[in-house]
């Protein structure tokens, strides 16, 4: 009987291993997940953008909250847009106000 049980304990702790591993995988691409920036605020970029000249190079792909300079986001959202010494020029349109959680700029 004590056989059994071990044989037992032992196949059920191989049954948890692929669950094990599916949970280690999803918290291993949450960082990314979560990085994303929040679709209103990549389209209000995106918008001020096309008023612009002389944005950083690193506007011009990725992510902005993983990849951009000077842009700093939280929870997805963009939170600081810092554009002193950046040279750019253009005008800055309305489309800022749609960036809700900007605290800084």
């Amino acid at each position: 009987m004590a056989s059994k049980q071990a044989r037992g304990g032992a196949s059920h702790g191989m049954d948890q291993r692929p669950m094990f591993l599916l949970l280690l995988l999803l918290l291993a691409s949450a960082p990314s997940v979560l990085c994303d920036t929040n679709a209103q605020d990549a389209a209000a970029l995106q918008s001020l953008m096309r008023q612009w000249t002389n944005y950083p190079s690193s506007w011009t792909s990725g992510d902005p909250c993983d990849s951009w300079a000077n842009v700093t986001c939280s929870g997805g959202r963009v939170t600081s847009l810092k554009l002193s010494g950046v040279n750019l020029q253009g005008i800055l349109s309305s489309s800022i106000g749609q960036l809700s959680q900007l605290v800084i700029l």
